[in-house]
């Protein structure tokens, strides 16, 4: 049983993972910080650099998780965007972000959805 934020976090972050391996995404990096913050996930599908953001709720569905994912955080995922394609010399590939919302219902299994290019939402 998954208790508490972080693990909740955690668990949402290692299913999202899973997912998109099993969707023949390759994961070039998890949990890249720098000073502005953290990317969950850092794929890549075909010759796009994929940013994930994950958000986990402890839910029957996956609206809240997704709703955690306002302006503000899609500012500040757009600017880590930035900073990573930067800090690897890799300003001329192609990216996206994309957010994997992730429910964790008390009685049945984790329910996982996930939109492409999702700051055109």
């Amino acid at each position: 049983m998954v208790k508490g934020k972080t693990a909740v976090g955690q668990r949402g972050e290692e299913l999202a993972k899973a997912y998109l391996l099993k969707s023949n995404y390759a994961i070039l990096t998890i949990n890249w910080r720098c000073a502005v913050g953290e990317i969950d996930i850092i794929a890549q599908e075909k010759d796009t650099i994929v940013f994930v953001e994950v958000k986990t709720r402890r839910a029957e569905t996956t609206e809240w998780a997704f709703a955690n994912v306002n302006p503000r955080k899609q500012e500040k995922l757009v600017k880590l965007a930035y900073l990573y394609l930067h800090d690897h010399h890799l300003e001329e590939r192609l990216w996206r972000i994309d957010v994997i919302a992730v429910a964790l219902p008390y009685q049945t299994a984790p329910i996982i959805e996930h939109v492409q290019s999702a700051l055109d939402w």
